[in-house]
């Protein structure tokens, strides 16, 4: 079983305080290794699903993980719109879905990029 780690150095006293008391979101390194263990999705074995096992391959834990986290995003963006939807349409909170909008955009394509690739080396492999 592979074990993914948070390799960040900075410690948590480092970190800035919200000005509204709100907690910090994990970084999106942070994220991708909690929805990859909580898949459990997280190893190639001979007795994985392509060799009719139970155990998913990594390429498949990836593909899991990033879900994970864009659903994440998405019920973040889907909260916020609801709030500014009931009328909390103030600058702060417009700013902030669109703010939210935007990462979710660049996990998006980043989530794209990181499975094509994988899987593109993965059949360059298999050509060889």
């Amino acid at each position: 079983m592979t074990t993914i780690q948070n390799t960040s150095t900075v410690p948590a006293a480092a970190l800035p305080n919200t000005s509204r008391g709100a907690k910090l979101r994990p970084s999106l390194t942070q994220q991708l290794a909690q929805a990859s263990a909580l898949s459990g999705l997280t190893s190639v074995s001979p007795g994985s699903r392509a060799n009719g096992g139970s155990q998913a391959s990594w390429y498949e834990a990836l593909a899991a993980a990033w879900g994970n986290v864009l659903n994440t995003q998405a019920n973040d963006i889907s909260t916020l719109s609801n709030t500014i939807g009931t009328g909390a349409n103030d600058p702060a909170s417009i700013t902030t879905l669109t703010a939210k909008s935007l990462e979710f955009s660049f996990s998006a394509t980043s989530a794209s990029t990181s499975i094509t690739e994988s899987g593109d080396g993965l059949k360059q492999l298999g050509q060889k």
